[in-house]
């Protein structure tokens, strides 16, 4: 399209914008270090935050982004199309139709391919002709998106070249080098590699993007110290920490090693359990069967004594009976009743919490029905 910015065009808005004051647009959505949303257009987070919404709520999202969508083009129509008027509204319309492509089946398709293109219409046009806008970086920046979002891979790496050089200092700037990783990973591998290793400090999606080149390479030890190194940061979202974790059991398995192992160091350290439990929930929901027992495992080789042990070991016995394997089922019921009956280890070391006793009676009892 013949109005993509060129360097001689960036170059001319950087002149004129020397002296602008760089506050925000709110209008402006957030960038990559901020927000899990960067993490679905490079569709790392995709499925997990499905999983986190309901068909009722993703269908009231998606009502009501339509009704925004309609009220901006009717705004938009009395300025006859000018895109320098009203600008935060025209960014505000290309983030709802971005966000329209990546609903569409979850951003892969012809239909998502359109909204893209919208999208990108007017991310491009902004870029050249909203050049008096505070924030011009992070328009130039969401139109980056939607070239990477159309795999417009050339056009993603020459426009990212001449923003490094214009805009050393934006907020943007570590994301759009993603961004160039992103687009390098597959063709340059060495050179999404250096990428991806100078982000990691900052960057759990870039740390986790260096993780799977290491797996490319059968480096299966180096993945998964990179991807237990990302499980120890405290600001993972739970869709990606669910995302991790079924890469960290990938690895696992690739090097022949028990998955459970990896997940059982990770339930030592503050965030772990609460990271394994929601994904040993949702992968049962997602019909991971195998991948949850696993998680719950996990737990309870980790605090075999802890209160919750019943609770995860009954839902060993339902994924392996969700996953049709009766023999598996059986095995981890006797297994069960072994291991928090009255004359277990774990009954005694739960002598001051008698609810916790009752519970592992009433899902013994259970098993019999």
């Amino acid at each position: 399209m013949a109005w993509f910015l060129t360097l001689a065009v960036l170059a001319a808005v950087h002149a004129e914008q020397a002296q602008l004051p760089p506050p925000p647009s709110p209008a402006l959505a957030a960038p990559l270090h901020e927000a899990v949303d960067v993490a679905d257009l490079t569709a790392l987070c995709v499925r997990g935050k499905a999983w986190m919404m309901s068909d009722a709520a993703r269908h009231i999202k998606k009502s009501r982004r339509k009704q925004e969508m309609a009220a901006l083009v009717a705004q938009l129509h009395q300025t006859r199309i000018d895109i320098r008027e009203q600008t935060d509204s025209w960014i505000r319309l290309a983030d709802l139709l971005r966000e329209e492509g990546l609903d569409h089946a979850f951003g892969q398709g012809q239909a998502a391919r359109e909204w893209f293109m919208q999208s990108l219409e007017i991310s491009g046009r902004l870029a050249i002709q909203a050049t008096d806008h505070p924030r011009h970086d992070a328009i130039v920046y969401w139109m980056i998106v939607d070239m990477h979002l159309l795999n417009q891979t050339d056009e993603v790496l020459e426009t990212a070249v001449a923003f490094s050089d214009l805009y050393p200092d934006s907020d943007y700037l570590n994301d759009v080098q993603l961004l160039v990783g992103e687009q390098t990973r597959r063709r340059q591998p060495d050179i999404a590699r250096s990428i991806f290793e100078a982000l990691a400090p900052t960057s759990p999606v870039a740390t986790y993007r260096l993780a799977q080149i290491q797996l490319q390479d059968r480096d299966f030890n180096a993945a998964i110290q990179t991807l237990q190194a990302i499980t120890a940061r405290d600001d993972l979202p739970p869709a990606f920490s669910t995302m991790i974790l079924e890469t960290l059991i990938t690895a696992s398995r690739s090097q022949n090693t028990d998955p459970v192992k990896p997940l059982a160091a990770l339930a030592a350290t503050p965030q772990g359990p609460r990271q394994i439990l929601a994904f040993a929930r949702q992968s049962f929901a997602a019909g991971w069967f195998e991948d949850s027992a696993l998680a719950y495992q996990a737990l309870i080789q980790q605090d075999p004594n802890g209160a919750d042990a019943p609770i995860y070991h009954y839902e060993i016995v339902r994924a392996h009976m969700a996953a049709d394997q009766p023999e598996r089922a059986k095995v981890a019921s006797d297994d069960m009743r072994a291991r928090y009956d009255a004359r277990s280890s774990w009954w005694d070391a739960q002598a001051d919490q008698p609810d916790a006793r009752q519970t592992a009676r009433t899902l013994i009892g259970r098993l019999d029905l």
